[in-house]
């Protein structure tokens, strides 16, 4: 059992026309929703990381975790999502681990939170990789990370997940996922494809 599931939420869906993602709807299910189903049975409890509470996170049944900022509330983007969540587990399990999936990936596969946790083994994460390319949001990190991650976001100004992945020593571990299993909703065209893919479901 993993101590702390993540819904990664930061993003402000602008090439969506301003659209709030996590409530954008697939087969009469909010991409939230989606995402909280497939990791609830494997994790103690549910947060959403973003940089202020979503209005839906009360009635979902879901914690909210601020994403963590810079000097002067600079925006760290996913890794402040990132930074945000395992400050979080710290603070409630120093010994803990929490997996991390995005809000607008919703054909990930179930099984990824079973598969990433079985492969992490000693090192301390373990992030998705699938066709030849790197999921660094999809990914099981413990506690343990939180000082060396503090100090590749806050002092070395490192924002790229895929350079924290490696500099932290994770290990990236081939889902063989088909080719729309990591599919991002970030543009219409991507909503009209999911919504064709949904429909196919």
């Amino acid at each position: 059992m993993i101590d702390l599931g993540v819904i990664l939420a930061g993003g402000q869906g602008r090439r969506l026309g301003g659209l709030d993602k996590a409530r954008v709807t697939l087969g009469g299910a909010a991409l939230h929703e989606i995402a909280a189903g497939k990791i609830s049975g494997l994790c103690r409890s549910i947060v959403v990381v973003a940089p202020d509470k979503p209005d839906w996170a009360d009635a979902a049944g879901i914690g909210f975790v601020p994403d963590a900022t810079g000097a002067g509330g600079h925006v760290l983007g996913p890794a402040g999502g990132l930074l945000g969540a395992v400050r979080s587990l710290a603070s409630r399990a120093p010994e803990g681990r929490l997996v991390t999936v995005p809000v607008d990936a919703p054909f990930f596969p179930a099984s990824i939170v079973s598969t990433l946790l079985e492969a992490q083994g000693e090192h301390p994460g373990a992030v998705a990789s699938a066709n030849g390319r790197l999921q660094p949001v999809f990914g099981v990190w413990s506690a343990s990370i939180l000082e060396g991650l503090e100090h590749l976001v806050l002092q070395a100004n490192e924002r790229a997940l895929h350079r924290i992945v490696d500099r932290l020593g994770a290990a990236v571990i081939d889902i063989g996922a088909g080719e729309d299993a990591f599919l991002n909703i970030n543009t219409p065209e991507d909503l009209a494809h999911a919504r064709i893919l949904a429909g196919k479901a």
